[in-house]
């Protein structure tokens, strides 16, 4: 399988997912990968009829593409995903609580 990692400097902690939810981003992601490389290309995204259509998908891939190989790994798929979760977190927080930024709430980032 072509499992290529994107980035050495990645670190366990900026990964949001259990194992559990791993293992199912995992069945996702062989599922996306219908030539079975190990590798997600662009057209195995748009090969989804949900996704087809949606101007940003090409967008997101080119952020998960860490390598800029043109094909999305599943570490970059992870990691992407992971990425997107975090934001996500920071604006609910944001929302939520009325929060202002501030160093102390970036600092203290990973305890929220």
């Amino acid at each position: 399988m072509g499992n290529q990692i994107a980035s050495v400097d990645a670190q366990p902690n900026d990964l949001v997912f259990d194992k559990k939810e791993l293992k199912n981003l995992y069945k996702n992601f062989i599922q996306l990968d219908q030539d079975k490389s190990g590798l997600i290309e662009p057209h195995e995204f748009f090969d989804v009829p949900e996704l087809k259509d949606n101007p940003i998908v090409q967008r997101i891939i080119s952020v998960f593409d860490k390598n800029n190989d043109g094909k999305i790994s599943f570490y970059e798929f992870v990691s992407g995903l992971a990425l997107i979760a975090n934001v996500g977190k920071f604006f609910i927080l944001i929302r939520i609580k009325n929060l202002q930024l501030s160093p102390n709430l970036i600092n203290n980032w990973n305890q929220l």
